[in-house]
């Protein structure tokens, strides 16, 4: 039997230079799912060097719009 749910995951490549992240939701449910942002932020990354310290955040000095966004996301698709 299929596992029918939200699916997040996140995917990184990394050179000597820098870290990309790809973050993926996958909507493996029947039905239309909406997910509400109340900014401009759609997510966060945090990242921690071995000792568990936070060496980076995205969005810290950031600045983020003020506007809600609707994004749905019908059965069996992905946002990216």
């Amino acid at each position: 039997m299929e596992n029918k749910e939200i699916k997040l995951s996140v995917d990184t490549w990394k050179n000597s230079e820098s870290v990309k992240f790809i973050i993926t939701l996958l909507n493996n449910t029947d039905s239309e799912k909406t997910f509400i942002f109340k900014t401009g932020q759609k997510y966060d990354i945090h990242v921690l060097n071995p000792e568990g310290k936070e060496v980076y955040r995205y969005s810290k000095g950031g600045f983020f719009t003020q506007a809600i966004e609707y994004v749905n996301l019908t059965s069996r698709k992905i946002w990216k």
